[in-house]
């Protein structure tokens, strides 16, 4: 059995597709998946074969054992220990269009009590680090989190199979078709499914509207310009969505 990791980015669906993925009858996703395993991090990591031990007798019934784990990608030495323990592994990272993944990433802040800030306030004052220690990743890189390219980077130079091992997936255009999550079943050699058309309908439009103040999003939308026209050069495509998003405000990339 083969290993798959969703490794980010944190706030841009990364549950909506474990939870597709999930659905291929080859693809066994480690639960929980709230709160995610987290394996790799230094303070959980016991090894190689421990790490196979939790899924030892199910080769037999999947091809790929599959973990989320969102903090990794801004953890360089747990993508290290992927790497080195398993280096054919398939790495998947999706990605939203950064101003939604910010204000979703304060959002949860604010509703789960670790945030008291106004926003403009906590995205401005990158001072304040008195949160709970066994958070695995700082909660208030609301901004910084969104620059994706930096991330992207360093995952290309550690997994050195990039081309073949790693998919970078768009949220906006993975859910607007089922075919997609096929396409990512092809992707990790694995048949096809049937599957509705509208799979993702119910659990995209469970998520709340996010409040675009147009302050906010003057604020916010000049800081991603360059970083998502790196990131563009890095997949070697235009993110269409996303300009278009941002043509909306103005802005021309």
């Amino acid at each position: 059995m083969r290993n798959l990791f969703i490794i980010g980015a944190q706030r841009s669906g990364s549950t909506l597709l474990a939870q597709a993925l999930d659905l291929h009858p080859k693809i066994n996703l480690m639960t929980p998946v709230k709160p995610e395993p987290k394996y790799f991090l230094e303070k959980n990591y016991n090894g190689k074969q421990a790490y196979i031990d939790l899924f030892k007798g199910q080769e037999k019934n999947y091809d790929y054992f599959l973990e989320k784990s969102v903090s990794y990608i801004e953890h360089d030495d747990a993508l290290k220990r992927i790497y080195s323990d398993f280096p054919d592994a398939r790495v998947l990272i999706i990605l939203r269009n950064p101003i939604d993944r910010c204000l979703s990433n304060y959002r949860y802040s604010v509703e789960n009590g670790i945030e008291k800030r106004e926003f403009l306030e906590a995205t401005q004052n990158l001072d304040k680090s008195d949160f709970n220690s066994n958070i695995s990743v700082n909660p208030f890189l609301y901004v910084e989190r969104g620059f994706y390219d930096v991330y992207i980077k360093k995952v290309m130079n550690i997994f050195k199979n990039k081309n073949k091992n790693i998919k970078i997936i768009i949220f906006e255009e993975f859910i607007s078709s089922s075919e997609n999550l096929n396409n990512i079943f092809e992707w990790l050699n694995l048949e096809k499914i049937a599957l509705a058309s509208n799979i993702f309908l119910e659990k995209v439009n469970q998520t709340r509207s996010l409040d675009l103040d147009p302050a906010v999003l003057n604020y916010l939308a000049p800081q991603y310009i360059e970083s998502i026209v790196r990131l563009e050069h890095l997949l070697g495509n235009k993110i269409n969505n996303w300009r278009q998003a941002l043509k909306k405000q103005g802005i021309e990339l």
